[in-house]
């Protein structure tokens, strides 16, 4: 009995001793987690090109209209870059620095030459769902043109731009966007491709996507984040970003 009594109490001390060391080896690691995502949120880091720029032709290096350098190649096909993103590197950023903030489903899409007539753009019927930004109204349509995509012309030559830097939407697929207005009426995303998350709508999967491919990208560090948290963000962030009257 009395050997029965020992064992029960070693048996505790060891499970409390257990318990303690493991307290103390997982703290460090969740303090040294929770930085490094706290760091890839607010710190811009160096973004680092898939593609190879010796070998890619860039569309825009070459000015000429796209269906004259389709005409000469019989298929164009070239790669554009990025734009400038340094303004954009935290989700306030974004935010304050677009015209509309709002979620919305994208409808159908039709690629075309853009009003320069030098690149492409795949424009968007996007029904709108909910604003948390910006001049427009749930149910609205709106056009949203994200860069690349492919064109045939009458001729019978082709041109396709890649964008390999940003996911392009998908018919039937709800998505947060930033965007700015154009001069022809249509809105683009804000520093594309940091702009554009997909939003899910089934209790399967209840992470955002973010739709940047660039490595380093400070958006990617709300890629696969909860869908709620990630929305109260842009809920908080565009109310105090509202002019004040």
């Amino acid at each position: 009995m009395l050997l029965k009594m020992k064992m029960q109490l070693f048996s505790r001390k060891t499970a409390i001793w257990l318990t303690i060391v493991s307290g103390l080896l997982i703290l460090p690691l969740g303090i040294v987690v929770g930085t490094r995502v706290y760091h890839q949120i607010r710190s811009p880091q160096k973004l680092n090109w898939k593609g190879n720029k010796k070998t890619e032709t860039d569309n825009l290096a070459d000015p000429r209209p796209l269906k004259d350098k389709a005409k000469q190649f019989g298929h164009y096909v070239a790669v554009e870059y990025p734009g400038d993103l340094k303004r954009f590197n935290t989700l306030k950023d974004l935010i304050t620095g677009s015209d509309a903030v709002l979620i919305g489903k994208a409808m159908s899409n039709l690629s075309d030459v853009d009003g320069t007539g030098k690149t492409l753009t795949i424009n968007y019927q996007l029904k709108v769902e909910h604003v948390y930004k910006g001049n427009v109204s749930p149910g609205q349509t709106l056009v949203v043109s994200l860069p690349g995509g492919m064109r045939r012309f009458s001729d019978g030559t082709s041109a396709e731009i890649h964008t390999p830097w940003l996911k392009k939407m998908m018919n039937g697929v709800t998505y947060l966007l930033c965007l700015k207005r154009s001069s022809d009426q249509s809105w683009t995303l804000t520093a594309a491709p940091r702009g554009l998350f997909e939003i899910p709508t089934t209790a399967i999967n209840r992470n955002v996507t973010s739709h940047s491919l660039l490595d380093g990208d400070p958006m990617r560090a709300y890629d696969q984040m909860e869908v709620v948290t990630f929305l109260r963000s842009v809920k908080a962030i565009a109310l105090e970003s509202r002019p004040r009257g």
